[in-house]
């Protein structure tokens, strides 16, 4: 998945899907640059630069495409002429009990800052527990699950309330990271919180 832009008077925004594909919709008759990347900055997700359709890196040299009134294009497609390398970290969110913790968020942070790089990847657990994140290759840096706790929402759960020790509330409550040093795939990694399960209320 990569985002894609495109570019007139105004911008219109939207992300390819799972299988590539891409829309663009309600567009207003006019001229567009259709760009992909839009911030230029190289991730796991979109390890290439600024990429224009059709399939150059230079805006100088993009196809400059024109839509008309109630008029439908297709098959503007864009392939990547050369990016760089990246891995994939998987593996799964768990509490201290081993049960699985779904919709759970799983963070990357990269060591070090790079003018033209993403230093951070996030994402969410599905319903098995599983996380997948792409990042460049040889990137190093931590990896780790987080949640926010509420007093309110964890009151019957004394393993989290000693967490949070007369708080209201811990945004973003990490597990322990790992550290990642980008030069492989890593595909069954276990994040654990400190806390078994308990199930949180919720709002009436």
């Amino acid at each position: 998945m990569f985002r894609l832009l495109a570019l007139n008077n105004f911008h219109i925004f939207n992300c390819t899907e799972e299988d590539s594909i891409y829309v663009l919709e309600e567009m207003p008759p006019g001229k567009y640059l259709i760009l992909a990347n839009d911030d230029g900055k190289l991730s796991g997700y979109e390890p290439f630069p600024q990429l224009y359709y059709s399939n150059v890196f230079e805006k100088e040299k993009a196809t400059v495409i024109t839509i008309g009134e109630g008029e439908n294009i297709n098959n503007y497609d864009i392939h990547v002429p050369s990016q760089s390398e990246t891995v994939i970290l998987k593996g799964v969110l768990l509490y201290a009990d081993s049960k699985p913790f779904e919709n759970g968020g799983v963070e990357f942070v990269s060591d070090k800052k790079k003018k033209n790089e993403e230093s951070h990847a996030t994402t969410l657990t599905d319903s098995q527990d599983r996380f997948s994140i792409k990042i460049l290759k040889g990137t190093k840096g931590k990896l780790f699950g987080t949640e926010t706790l509420f007093s309110w929402e964890y009151e019957d759960c004394p393993s989290i309330l000693k967490i949070l020790n007369g708080k209201e509330e811990i945004w973003d409550y990490p597990t322990k990271a790992l550290i990642i040093d980008g030069n492989t795939d890593l595909l069954n990694i276990k994040l654990e919180f400190p806390f078994t399960y308990c199930k949180p209320k919720k709002l009436e």
